[in-house]
Order: structure tokens, then C-alpha cells, then sequence
């Protein structure tokens, strides 16, 4: 068996919590039936998954507690992986590591390491650059300022690298009002004021934890005196909460990510608290926040504004940020998503905890602070959080700015909107980004792309707001038909100005893209922008197939009613879409994509251009004679898109590409020709680009395409 297999075995043992002797044989074996070595193992899968100690095995395997959590620390700093917000309360009182101190160490190392920019993964970049106001920019310039600086002197640790690394979180953040608040120990009141430390007492959990609170504070916590007479209609509400309003209020620190805070059960919500009182105490790193995520809440994705592209890693947890990205919509709650992925409940509202702290997701079913009518919609919210509401609705601001976009500011982003600019109401509620309900009956289309049209988004400088939904589209994997009102808004702002009329090359290629995109989309839904009679969803093949095969095939089932493929899509076996339903208009097996299947097209019509398939690891060492004396050609390697290439360059070029894959090679000349057509086609629009065939076939019209490529009049 292979070390994967056996970690695998380890892991689903440990997941569920399968003692030595629950143990079934073949596992057994694994370990030589030794006590010992299984626990070594236990012990470096349940670090590995960054499980907590209480509610895991990890507890049976080790008693140290504080270093079970030291270690995931270090590994987690040592790895660059994202603060584990998870066991983050933990964490913190065990270690004191916050999020923010957590960071800035990990810069520090990776600035004395002299690490490029690019070392951190997408969600650790992300993340540092929401708390620390660090991004690309402010890295190279802080590099800049240490090059210049005696080295002797950073090399002993006598560097002011401190001066030079924030202090303290970016001022300008602002908490969620549905979050949990935790308060952590200060090392020394003294320097606080009145009004902070008694928020600390109402949050205080060091002296709880460790049953030193009196019988004075425990009265007082109790009735709300020191807060007043808000939290006394807190405390007085407690004792009569229902079931469910218990799950939200005194579970919430334990239902984000399924970690058992039981010694924490008196965390509030921040909107429970004195607005301005709770930021000062969070960049002062004595209050910890945990975004709670319930297996009913419905979950609303906008653009993803402001995300960072590093480079993706190998950690356990990052492949189902990324299937739980994906997978995501406004229509499936997180148990439904889990079941649908078959992850654990527990991963799946982890993912999503972690997404709503970033910024790049909100609850839609929370009722906010004001309601309709300007009023609180519940009397236990604090009243600075309702007079900040209610000057925002004075000032027509329709926006709540999360935490993470003011972090992301212009300055650092290049300009741009707030994130979920669109889809929040001035309380910080997430609203419904169309009037499509959960019950709506409209017929959905999956319209199915690959990777190469983001890039041509993202590099075709067509606009400067397409970059944005070509991120999206990329990382995301998919833009829902809310979103697409507004990208094709985006998209019309793309034409072709005067002195751009005879541009050629990429150039070209991107425009016609765009402009083919758009009609197709438009042609797809039906109706008016604002009022499509159908729902077109984008979907990234790439994206799709990182789900496992049955698992995407219940996600397609659930939400669309057919599935259309661009032409031509990426050559690869993961790009085919199998089953019976949905229906789809596309590639039905991976030849077709191919070019075997050019080539049996050519033998089938007895028609095309003369063409030489030479295996991988030949070398030429000159042309073939078969392809005569013309100037140009066409390159198909197996794995990408065809290219056209002069004779001068011809050789190098198929050496080059005979390394990694066979080669096709066709004549060219300036009476083939490429034709892009969106959907649908007319026959009075295309008859005149058809293909005219000599021979025994033809091909008249083939509406699932958006390429054409044509060949008048020419024999093989």
C-alpha cells in the first residue's frame, strides 16, 4: 500500500474517531499492530488537519495541549499556510497568537529570508494583506528600504525591521455586527480605558476558564450591570431563548467550523457591543472575532474583488476552499453543499466562515440592524451600531464596507469599488442579487467555457473592470446569471475605435472574443439585460473537474436544465461532461476535441488541407517533402490550441513541441481562413462563410459552435 493510501486510511480513522481497539484489521496492519506507532500516526494527521485537541483523538494521543497547538502554529508559519481561524480562540489563549501578530511574524520571516512576494499562497496573501494593509507594492518597497540598510546589523537581529512592519491592524476596519466577540487577556489593564476594560469584563474568558471569577462578576455578568441596562435585557432575554435562538446566541462560538468553544458559550455578537470600543480592542489584539456559519444559511458570492493570484499549494484544506468556491451559490444551504460534495459539514461552514471574513461572501438570511422602516430589528443591538446604520441610510450609502475591503484599498488595489457593493443593505445584510427566488422555475443553462477566455478578459486590456470578473471567472469558477446584468454591461463598454480598425494578431483574437461572448450570452438568456426569459450560469471546465466525478454530477443535475460548450474547448480528458442529464451541447468524448478527429474528418470528406502527424520524440532534421514549398504553416500539438508559423521558423517550432506531445502540421495559405460566430446562427448571416466541400460530405451548419475554420475550394 502507498504512503497516500495510508494517510488516507489514517485520516478517515481519525475523522471518525476510531479508537485502537475500533480499529478493523487492515489498519491495523498498516501499523505493524503496534500502539505505539498508531499514535505517532493519529498524532501527525490530526496536526496535519488541524484538528482541535478537545473533540479529537488528538487529546488520546498527547496531553500537552499547548504544544499540540505550538506545533500547528510553527507548521502553519514554516508552510505560510492561512492563521487557523478554526481553533483560533484556542490559539489565542494558549499562545497569543492573533491573527494579526501571526502574520506580521510570517513577514518577518519571509523578508529575512529575502522570499519574493509570490512565496505566500493566494489565501495567506490575501488574508495578511486584510489585516496588515501588506500587499504586493508595500512588500517590494519595505524589501527596497532593507537592501539599503547595513546588513551586518539585520543579520544579528539588530535591523530595524519593526519600524518598518505594521504595528497594529489597519485602522480602517470594521467588524461584522452578526460576528462573535471573545475576549483575550490583557497584560495590562492599566493602559486601557474605563470603558474598555469593562467590555473586557463582559468578554472576559482568561478568568473564567480558570474559575477564578467571583461571585460579585459572575452576578454582574449575569445582570448586565456593567454595560447597563442593554445588556441587561441581554442577559434577561437568555433565560428565555428557544431552541433555535440558543444555536445562534450561545452556540455561535462552537458552530463556526464545528469547534467546540464550550468554555466560551458568553461570547456576543460585536452588534451586542459598543462599536468604536470593540475596533479599538481588536487592533489592540484583546479581542478575538469568529464568524459563525449555521448548516441553514444561505450563502451570496459576488466578483471577487481584490483577490490576490500567487500561486495555489498542496495543503489538505485548500483543494475544498476551492470545490467549496465553486459549488457555492445562493440557492444551497452548507449541509446541502456537503452533502452534494460529500465533505464534512464541518469543512464545508469552515470554508465558508473563512470566505465571510475575507469579504468574498455574506449571509443573505440575516435580517440586519435597521429594518424597512429605520427601525432596529432587534432591541438587544447596541445603540452606536444603530446610529452608525442610520447615518449611512441618511447619507445614501446602501453599502456596509466588511472587514476585509477597507483593508483593500485603492491605493493597494489600483482603485476599484468596495467589495459587495451590490449586495448589501446599509445594516450589513446581504440582500438578493436579483428577483429570482429559491423557488424560481426558470430554465437554467450551464454555459461552459475554458481557460483561455479569462485570459483573453484578463489580458486583452479591452477594459478595466473585466479584469475583475475575469478573476472571477477563474478562481471562482463560475459567474451566476445576477452577475452576468452587469458584465455585459461591462461588455459593451468594449468596441473598436477608429484607429484600432486594422489591428491584427491577439490584439484581434481578444476583441472578437469579447464581442462574440457577449452575443452569445445575450442570444442564451433571451429577453432584456435586467429581464432574461432564462438564467445563464458561466461555469470554467477547469473548475468543474477539480470536483470529483459523482459529486459534479449531482451539482449539475441540481442546478441546471442544459449545458452548452464553447468551441473549441481544451483537449484534455477531464474536459468531458459525461451522464444523461443535464443535456449538453458539446464535445460527447475527448477524440472529438482532438486531432484525430480533424484528421478523420479530412478521410471522411475526402477533403483538407495536406497534413503530417509526427510522433513525440522525433527529431526533424528538415522539413517533410510532403508539405511542399509553402510559406506558411499550421502547428497542432495534443495538448493546446493550433498556431500558424512561417518556414522560416517551422523546424525549431516542431522540434520544440515534439518534446512534450506530437505534432500536426498543415499547409497554410491566405485562403483558409477563421471565422468566429456567436450564438445563435442565422442562415442569412452565415450561408456565405459556409464550408464548400468537394467530395462526399458536407457540413451545412453547426450552431454549437462559436469557431469555424474554412476551406474554400481546396483539395487534399
Amino acid at each position: 500500500m502507498s504512503q497516500c493510501d495510508v494517510e488516507n486510511a489514517v485520516s478517515r480513522c481519525v475523522r471518525e474517531k476510531l479508537r485502537w481497539g475500533d480499529l478493523p484489521m487492515s489498519v491495523k496492519e498498516l501499523f505493524d499492530h503496534s500502539v505505539e506507532k498508531w499514535k505517532e500516526g493519529v498524532l501527525e494527521t490530526c496536526l496535519r488537519l488541524e484538528l482541535p485537541y478537545k473533540g479529537s483523538l488528538a487529546r488520546h494521543v498527547t496531553s500537552n495541549e499547548k504544544g499540540y497547538y505550538d506545533t500547528i502554529v510553527k507548521n502553519g508559519l514554516n508552510t505560510l499556510q492561512l492563521y487557523p481561524y478554526h481553533i483560533g480562540i484556542h490559539v489565542c489563549i494558549f499562545l497569543q497568537y492573533t491573527p494579526f501578530r501571526y502574520y506580521k511574524e510570517m513577514l518577518e520571516s519571509i523578508m529575512k529570508a529575502e522570499q519574493s512576494y509570490d512565496v505566500l499562497p493566494n489565501f495567506t496573501a490575501i488574508d495578511m494583506l486584510r489585516l496588515t494593509g501588506v500587499g504586493r507594492n508595500e512588500y517590494i518597497d519595505m524589501m527596497n528600504k532593507l537592501k539599503i540598510q547595513n546588513w551586518f546589523l539585520w543579520r544579528r537581529k539588530k535591523h530595524p525591521i519593526h519600524t518598518l512592519l505594521p504595528s497594529a491592524p489597519v485602522e480602517t476596519m470594521e467588524l461584522g455586527y452578526w460576528w462573535r466577540a471573545h475576549g483575550l487577556k490583557a497584560e495590562d489593564v492599566t493602559k486601557l480605558g474605563e470603558s474598555e476594560r469593562r467590555v473586557l469584563e463582559v468578554l472576559k474568558v482568561g478568568e473564567v476558564e480558570k474559575g477564578k471569577e467571583t461571585g460579585k462578576e459572575k452576578a454582574e455578568r449575569k445582570t448586565g450591570r456593567i454595560l447597563g441596562e442593554h445588556l441587561r435585557g441581554e442577559s434577561e432575554h437568555e433565560e428565555g431563548r428557544s431552541s433555535h435562538t440558543d444555536e445562534e446566541g450561545q452556540a455561535a462560538a462552537r458552530d463556526e467550523d464545528g469547534a467546540s468553544y464550550q468554555k466560551h458559550k458568553k461570547a456576543l455578537r460585536c452588534g451586542n457591543l459598543p462599536r468604536d470600543i470593540l475596533t479599538v480592542l481588536y487592533r489592540k489584539d484583546l479581542i478575538f472575532c469568529s464568524v459563525p456559519i449555521k448548516r441553514d444559511d444561505l450563502i451570496v458570492v459576488p466578483s471577487l474583488k481584490g483577490f490576490v493570484m500567487n500561486r495555489t499549494t498542496v495543503n489538505t484544506f485548500e483543494p475544498i476552499l476551492y470545490k467549496v468556491l465553486f459549488a457555492l451559490d445562493e440557492r444551497t444551504t452548507p449541509e446541502q453543499l456537503a452533502n452534494l460534495l460529500q465533505i464534512d459539514l464541518s469543512l464545508v461552514k469552515r470554508a465558508i466562515s473563512l470566505y465571510c471574513r475575507l469579504g468574498f461572501a455574506q449571509r443573505r438570511n440575516e435580517k440586519g440592524l435597521l429594518n424597512a422602516e429605520g427601525k432596529p430589528t432587534s432591541s438587544l443591538f447596541h445603540s452606536s451600531w444603530i446610529l452608525w446604520a442610520t447615518r449611512r441610510r441618511e447619507k445614501g450609502l446602501s453599502t456596509v464596507v466588511p472587514l476585509t475591503s477597507s483593508a483593500l484599498s485603492p491605493a493597494l488595489l489600483g482603485g476599484g469599488p468596495s467589495l459587495l457593493s451590490d449586495d448589501l443593505d446599509d445594516s450589513g445584510a446581504a440582500t438578493s442579487p436579483s428577483s429570482k427566488g429559491m423557488g424560481t422555475n426558470k430554465f437554467r443553462c450551464g454555459f461552459v467555457f475554458d481557460s483561455r477566455l479569462t485570459a483573453f478578459l484578463m489580458m486583452g486590456n479591452l477594459t478595466s473592470g473585466l479584469k475583475t470578473y475575469a478573476v472571477t471567472l477563474f478562481e471562482q469558477g463560475k459567474l451566476i446569471d445576477s452577475q452576468l446584468c452587469d458584465f455585459l454591461r461591462e461588455l459593451d463598454g468594449v468596441r473598436m475605435d477608429e484607429g484600432e480598425l486594422d489591428r491584427e494578431g491577439e490584439a484581434q483574437t481578444y476583441f472578437d472574443h469579447a464581442i462574440n461572448l457577449r452575443s452569445a450570452l445575450r442570444s442564451l438568456r433571451g429577453g432584456t439585460d435586467s429581464e432574461p426569459t432564462r438564467e445563464v450560469e458561466m461555469i470554467r471546465i477547469e473548475s468543474m473537474t477539480n470536483v470529483e466525478r459523482d459529486a459534479r454530477q449531482r451539482l449539475l443535475e441540481k442546478n441546471y436544465d442544459l449545458l452548452i460548450s464553447v468551441s473549441p474547448l481544451t483537449p484534455q480528458p477531464q474536459s468531458i461532461i459525461t451522464g444523461v442529464h443535464p443535456p449538453h451541447l458539446g464535445p460527447p468524448i475527448q477524440e472529438v476535441m482532438s486531432v484525430w478527429f480533424r484528421l478523420y474528418l479530412y478521410s471522411h470528406l475526402r477533403h483538407g488541407p495536406t497534413a503530417v502527424l509526427i510522433p513525440k520524440g522525433r527529431r526533424l532534421l528538415h522539413i517533410p517533402a510532403e508539405l511542399g514549398g509553402t510559406d506558411t504553416f499550421f502547428l497542432t500539438n495534443f495538448t493546446s490550441e493550433g498556431s500558424t508559423v512561417s518556414r522560416m521558423a517551422l523546424l525549431p517550432a516542431i522540434n520544440e513541441q515534439l518534446r512534450s506531445s506530437p505534432v500536426l502540421v498543415q499547409v497554410y495559405n491566405s485562403q483558409y481562413k477563421t471565422v468566429y460566430r456567436p450564438l445563435p446562427w442565422m442562415r442569412r448571416s452565415w450561408s456565405s462563410d459556409c464550408l464548400n466541400l468537394e467530395g462526399r460530405g458536407s457540413l451545412e451548419r453547426t450552431e454549437e459552435s462559436m469557431e469555424r475554420l474554412s476551406w474554400k475550394n481546396k483539395s487534399a
